[in-house]
């Protein structure tokens, strides 16, 4: 555990930075969403940079990995480290979902004060269910966690390629291929019908689809949360190529990478 805690430290000061830069430009953009809706008049300015940010968060995790990374391949620490592959890829897992969940929570109390300050102006909006902020986190989370093993796989499977100099510099290429043959597997089974049909039978109702409304009375936009069915089985399927990408990748790292 001591060995593991060290790996999180070190983590922390190599991207402490950059998320220190995501942080203050999360502020700065909901000092200008205010700034905006009283230039305008229009309340609900706010809750729609609430949204962008949140899609933002998509990405938090991958970019801040691929930092990491590429500082890695840099420095070319790990070839003087004794700990495992999937220790130390673990770590930078580990350490860049604490970011995101910090700054998913910076998200949800910036949010509240939008949410306050429209209804304060007026704007009708549904409260919040409690279900609908816990799914949107959870699911925010868990698509910045699933990005990012794609990108460490493809980080681990482009400098795998190193090892051969005859293609050392169209490595790129390569990579373009095999995300085009994983589309095209998952478009292709997507579309027979039985299977389709065994995917997406078991659904769970979610009230996560935010939908504006333009009053032409008040002129003034509201909002409220539509109900989206999110089929199972797609989530358990994308954690087991999630588990399956983690073991490839540390494999890939042990055995072919030069960082």
């Amino acid at each position: 555990m001591i060995p593991f805690q060290g790996l999180l430290k070190k983590e922390f000061y190599v991207t402490r930075l950059s998320f220190l830069t995501w942080v203050i430009f999360m502020l700065i953009a909901n000092i200008a969403s205010f700034v905006i809706a009283n230039r305008i008049d229009e309340p609900l300015v706010p809750i729609g940079f609430q949204i962008a940010i949140a899609v933002f968060h998509i990405g938090l995790m991958p970019i801040m990995l691929l930092t990491s990374l590429k500082l890695e391949g840099k420095t070319q620490l790990w070839l003087y480290n004794p700990q495992s592959s999937k220790t130390l890829l673990l770590s930078k897992i580990t350490m860049l979902a604490a970011y995101q969940l910090i700054s998913q929570l910076i998200l949800v109390l910036t949010s509240q004060v939008a949410y306050k300050y429209a209804v304060s102006q007026g704007v009708q909006i549904e409260h919040f269910p409690i279900s609908t902020v816990l799914a949107i986190n959870i699911s925010l989370l868990l698509i910045g966690l699933y990005a990012s093993l794609w990108i460490m796989f493809y980080w681990c499977f482009f400098h795998s390629l190193g090892k051969y100099p005859s293609i050392k510099k169209v490595r790129w290429l390569f990579i373009l291929i095999l995300f085009f043959i994983f589309n095209a597997i998952e478009t292709a089974i997507m579309q027979i019908d039985f299977l389709r049909d065994i995917v997406t039978k078991w659904k769970l109702p979610m009230y996560i689809n935010p939908r504006f409304h333009y009053e032409v009375t008040s002129h003034k936009w509201n909002m409220q949360f539509d109900m989206q069915q999110v089929a199972i089985i797609p989530l358990i399927i994308y954690a087991v190529i999630a588990i399956a990408l983690y073991i490839i990748s540390s494999w890939l790292l042990d055995k072919k990478v030069e960082v």
